[in-house]
């Protein structure tokens, strides 16, 4: 087997590369969530963290 065919592999089940782009994806899904969610409150105020801890009472 030549270079460039071990280069095109798909990654390992439990490779760290894997993690990596699976976490990378997620990131990407919570990213646009977070969009989504900012341009269907338009210019409404949000609410600051320090008042949701408060109102969830974490620490």
């Amino acid at each position: 087997m030549n270079s460039a065919a071990t280069a095109c592999r798909p990654p390992v089940a439990n490779s760290p590369l894997l993690h990596q782009l699976r976490a990378t994806g997620a990131d990407t899904e919570d990213a646009r969530i977070i969009n989504r969610a900012k341009k269907a409150h338009g210019k409404q105020p949000r609410i600051p963290w320090s008042q949701v801890k408060k109102d969830l009472s974490l620490p």
